[in-house]
C-alpha cells in the first residue's frame, strides 16, 4: 500500500518526502497567471482583468420552484457585476413612464398635443441615455460592484 502523504496531489508522482514540492509540477505553480493580468475590463471587487463578462443565476443558490433571472457576473471570483452604460431606472421611474405614455394617449387635449408628448419623452430617454454613454471615462471601469451597499 502507497502512503498517500509521499504522492504528488496534482500528477500522483512519488516524492521522496512528504513535503516535498514535485519536480515535474513546480513550473506550473511558478508560472504566472497570464489570464488574470490582461483583459480590456477590470472587476471591482478582485482587481482581475477580462475580456468578457459572464452570466450567473439571480438570486444564487435557491430553490427550484421561485423564479430566477441573471446577472452580469466576473469570470475570475463569480462577484455579480453592473453596468455603467445601461441606465439605472428606479422603481417610481419605472412606474412613471407607463402612466405618462398612457395619460398623453387618453387626453382630451388635442391630437397633436400626444404627439409632442411622446417626442418629448423619447428626446429626454436619449439625452439620458448619451449622458450614461458619457460617464464612462476609462473602458476598464466599465462594470461596477452590484452589492447592495455599492454607489450607484
Amino acid at each position: 500500500m502507497k502512503d498517500s502523504a509521499s504522492q504528488c496531489a496534482n500528477c500522483g508522482a512519488h516524492l521522496a518526502a512528504p513535503n516535498m514540492v514535485c519536480p515535474n509540477c513546480e513550473p506550473e505553480f511558478l508560472a504566472p497567471n497570464t489570464a488574470q493580468d490582461t483583459g480590456k475590463y477590470r472587476c471591482p471587487d478582485c482587481a482581475c482583468r477580462f475580456d468578457q463578462v459572464g452570466t450567473g443565476l439571480w438570486p444564487p443558490n435557491v430553490k427550484w420552484y421561485r423564479p430566477q433571472s441573471y446577472k452580469l457576473q466576473c469570470p475570475h471570483c463569480q462577484a455579480f457585476l453592473r453596468d455603467r452604460t445601461i441606465p439605472y431606472r428606479s422603481r417610481a421611474e419605472l412606474t412613471a413612464l407607463p402612466l405618462f405614455i398612457i395619460v398623453s394617449a387618453f387626453s382630451p387635449l388635442r391630437p397633436g398635443t400626444q404627439i409632442v408628448l411622446l417626442a418629448l419623452l423619447m428626446v429626454v430617454e436619449f439625452i439620458r441615455w448619451r449622458a450614461v454613454k458619457k460617464t464612462v471615462y476609462v473602458e476598464e471601469d466599465r462594470y461596477l460592484s452590484d452589492k447592495p451597499g455599492a454607489p450607484m
